[in-house]
């Protein structure tokens, strides 16, 4: 798959604005970025760079953030010993198998 500067802008600007993709190109566009990087153009290079992190970016927002909330309930901490464990476990175990 050959690839402008100015097609790889397009999709660079897809990517950022979560417009659709067909398949085809989404799945062609790792190894077309990676020829480019190594033998395209400067220009060719920086725009799948662009690309690149536009990808990076897309990624990084999908990706669940974490938070700490304040909340208003205690956490009881309890020293259990190893039997108390091993027959905890033995009761989940049953319950899980009258799930199947």
């Amino acid at each position: 798959m050959v690839i402008t500067s100015a097609e790889l802008k397009t999709i660079e600007q897809a990517i950022r604005k979560k417009w659709d993709i067909p398949e085809g190109v989404y799945k062609a566009l790792p190894a077309t970025l990676v020829n480019i990087l190594l033998s395209g153009s400067n220009r060719e290079k920086i725009a799948a760079a662009r690309v690149i992190a536009a990808i990076r970016e897309q990624d990084e927002d999908s990706e669940p953030k974490l938070s700490l909330v304040a909340h208003k309930h205690s956490h009881e901490i309890i020293a259990r010993s190893t039997d108390d464990i091993e027959s905890k476990r033995q009761e989940l175990s049953e319950r899980i198998a009258r799930l199947s």
